[in-house]
């Protein structure tokens, strides 16, 4: 069978030159337009033409065959005789679970004269979203193992041992040199959490891209070369504590009128008096303990007006935070 196979794949006549495109073939009977796309867009990205017609269309029913066999010389020797490009790339998508709609990708990248790899994972409630993240990442741990595919970085900055983040991952400290997928990067300096401003860098596969980065100012954190603004006074609101101050101190009032004024002790010739002393007293401390309470809650949030720096002889500064009570 498999002799069968790689015999009607040879004999079969039209294999075009190879060229340095990507041969890109999707096949599966969910999701294949949006894997077609998200694949076609990262080798975009990375500067890679995509041939969607790399084998003609029995080649492809071949190498199918080959799949379902699990004959890696089959399908090698396939891509060999009949890809019109050096490296091609096909992503199989089976479902695993249409009620838990995980399906299950199959990558296996082929560069002529050497071993294919291979990626297999399952995309578990396979969301478009979920989808385009995993094909990303399965992408670019086989492009880490391609042939051709990967380049080298070389970042340098005015001082050494300041950290390097290329694409938001942070890959080492300067001087630095190491492999990296071909295309466009963005890298910069990171530094005690202070950023440097960021800079482009495109990388051609099998060539050396160098990249002198400018160090973190000292201060502040720079994004996209912009610093960012400083958070303006924070203000909190006086109306409930002032509220409660007013309360109390007319309940403090009330409650001395009561005690002091409406109160009477009583004679022999009385038969019958009202106690407004007490009920004063415990006015007044009720008053007392809302007030205060009010003039606790305005020195506990005070609102700040500051930083303030001021220069002071010699070239320094002092640092003062001014805030109303």
């Amino acid at each position: 069978m498999r002799a069968l196979i790689l015999l009607l794949a040879l004999l079969v006549p039209g294999v075009a030159e190879a060229n340095k495109s990507v041969g890109l073939l999707v096949t599966g009977d969910v999701l294949k337009g949006p894997t077609q796309t998200e694949a076609e867009k990262w080798f975009d990205d990375h500067n890679q033409t995509v041939n969607v017609n790399a084998l003609p269309k029995d080649a492809i029913k071949t190498l199918l065959d080959c799949f379902v066999i699990d004959d890696a010389k089959c399908s090698r020797g396939l891509v060999d005789a009949r890809a019109t490009t050096d490296s091609f790339v096909s992503i199989r998508i089976d479902v695993v679970s249409k009620k838990d709609k995980d399906v299950r990708l199959s990558v296996d990248w082929f560069v002529k004269g050497r071993a294919p790899v291979t990626a297999r994972r399952t995309c578990e409630d396979c969301t478009e979203a979920v989808l385009r993240t995993t094909i990303d990442a399965m992408l670019l741990d086989l492009a880490k193992t391609s042939p051709g595919f990967m380049g080298r970085i070389k970042v340098t900055s005015a001082e050494a041992g300041i950290g390097v983040l290329v694409d938001n991952e942070t890959i080492g400290v300067t001087p630095l040199e190491r492999d990296i997928t071909a295309g466009t990067h963005k890298a910069r300096l990171i530094k005690n959490g202070r950023m440097g401003p960021e800079k482009d860098i495109k990388v051609d596969a099998g060539a050396t891209a160098e990249i002198a980065l400018e160090p973190p100012p000292a201060g502040g954190i720079v994004s996209d070369g912009h610093v960012p603004e400083q958070p303006g006074p924070v203000h909190h609101s006086r109306a409930v504590p002032y509220t409660m101050i007013g309360l109390g101190g007319a309940a403090v009032a009330a409650g001395a009128i009561m005690a002091f004024v409406l109160h009477k002790d009583p004679t022999v010739d009385d038969y019958q008096t009202r106690d407004w002393k007490t009920a004063g007293y415990i006015t007044a401390g009720a008053g007392a303990v809302v007030a205060i309470t009010g003039v606790i809650i305005i020195l506990a949030t005070p609102n700040h007006e500051g930083p303030t720096v001021s220069p002071t002889a010699g070239g320094g500064a002092t640092i003062g935070w001014v805030g109303t009570f």
